[in-house]
């Protein structure tokens, strides 16, 4: 059996995406095939950081490190500076006390391999420290955060076909890390992900692993009312770039058409009060749950007729997978990792992030063919049977053997 130490700034119950509850769900598939499972957090909370050793419930021991920053990047209300960002940003990179947490769980834990999820908030410069220390590292790619400082790689709406002079800058100095490590494998949830970085020259000739997250989620245990009402549903961060807005106006503009529509959107982000106050009066057509357990939202998916994922990018979205899954249809971008999980014509509908036109359009088609979105339900969740949450964790388990063995 192995000991694996999983590096993730963000840990549940502090959520903001899919990349802290894929480390999770991992951590407990591990956790119950046998293995010791470490996890090095940040908290802002000195008191949560003076308990260093935390053995939770679930059999997960947790290390909680607190890192200093000028504002809290994950959940700050407030929009900080260009001199705040610069500085958070060139800390996440260079700044020295990053490296103290990480070197007192090794000795303590003393990993056979290392499971990187969530570096930005501890540390780009953890990697270079596990090359220095040649610690077996498999880094979990969620996001294009080697490449962009705003794990993006999107501007104005439109990708990014080369680096900005901050990105490139960011890049070059998380490279080292890349460079000197010798025993470091690359997993994606996405052949996007991997394709991207990989293109850009900044995987190195590390080895490369396509690996659904190992998620388990839960069934429905709802069906469509056939009250009349359509409903849709949106799960992700109430953040620009996930397009809360965008399925907001296409549900109000239906509901000015006439007809009887439902919109819920669980999460929680930046923009949530803003849109609040931009669709006020409209409470009993647009619903914001803010974080709810994964239950809730399946059992919302399994009333709705629709999920809309307009995001402007994305890797492998776990709410799509979730919704497939329970046989919800999709409307989702034609962006990043989204077209390798939703088939047009299929399992849903791929369309261009921004265009709120075609988005409501397309929203009014598929509501008046309930007969081919009947089909759709079966064939989303004939699709999403092939993605196994124990394949994905033995794969992962075969993984870190593989790279604990490189000398």
């Amino acid at each position: 059996m192995l000991r694996i130490l999983i590096l993730s700034a963000l840990w549940p119950p502090r959520i903001v995406g899919g990349a802290e509850i894929a480390a999770q769900a991992l951590a407990l598939q591990l956790v119950r095939a046998g293995h010791e499972v470490g996890v090095l957090m940040r908290t802002d909370d000195a008191k949560n950081a003076a308990e260093w050793d935390v053995r939770q419930g679930d059999g997960v021991r947790l290390f909680q490190t607190r890192v200093e920053r000028p504002y809290d990047a994950f959940f700050s209300e407030r929009t900080p500076g260009m001199v705040e960002k610069a500085r958070w940003h060139l800390q996440d990179v260079l700044d020295p006390r990053n490296i103290g947490a990480l070197d007192r769980v090794l000795d303590d834990f003393r990993p056979d391999v290392v499971n990187i999820h969530i570096l930005q908030g501890l540390g780009y410069n953890l990697l270079q420290r596990l090359a220095v220390r040649n610690v077996p590292t498999v880094y979990t790619l969620h996001d294009l955060g080697l490449a962009c400082v705003r794990t993006l790689l999107v501007r104005n709406g439109q990708n990014c076909q080369t680096l900005c002079t901050t990105c490139a800058v960011s890049s070059h100095i998380k490279q080292r890390g890349v460079r000197a490590h010798h025993r470091l494998a690359f997993v994606a949830p996405s052949h996007s992900v991997l394709d991207r970085l990989g293109g850009l020259g900044l995987l190195g000739d590390h080895p490369r692993h396509h690996v659904p997250n190992a998620i388990e989620y839960p069934i429905a245990t709802t069906a469509p009312p056939g009250d009349g009402v359509a409903r849709m549903v949106f799960v992700g961060r109430i953040h620009p770039d996930k397009g809360p807005r965008i399925a907001c106006e296409v549900v109000a503009r239906l509901h000015r058409q006439g007809r009887a529509v439902k919109l819920d959107l669980f999460g929680s982000g930046i923009e949530m009060e803003q849109l609040r106050s931009d669709y006020a009066g409209m409470e009993d057509v647009i619903h914001f749950h803010g974080y709810r357990p994964m239950q809730e939202i399946a059992d919302a998916m399994g009333r709705a007729d629709l999920f809309l994922a307009p995001t402007k990018a994305d890797n492998a979205p776990g709410s799509i997978i979730h919704a497939l899954q329970v046989g919800l249809p999709v409307i989702a971008s034609r962006v990043g990792g989204i077209p390798e999980y939703v088939q047009p014509g299929k399992t849903g509908w791929l369309l261009t992030p921004e265009d709120i036109d075609a988005w409501t359009n397309q929203v009014a088609a598929a509501l008046d063919d309930p007969a081919m979105l009947k089909a759709m339900r079966e064939s989303s969740r004939e699709q999403s049977a092939r993605l196994n949450a124990d394949r994905s964790a033995a794969q992962m388990v075969q993984i870190f053997e593989q790279v604990s063995c490189r000398a």
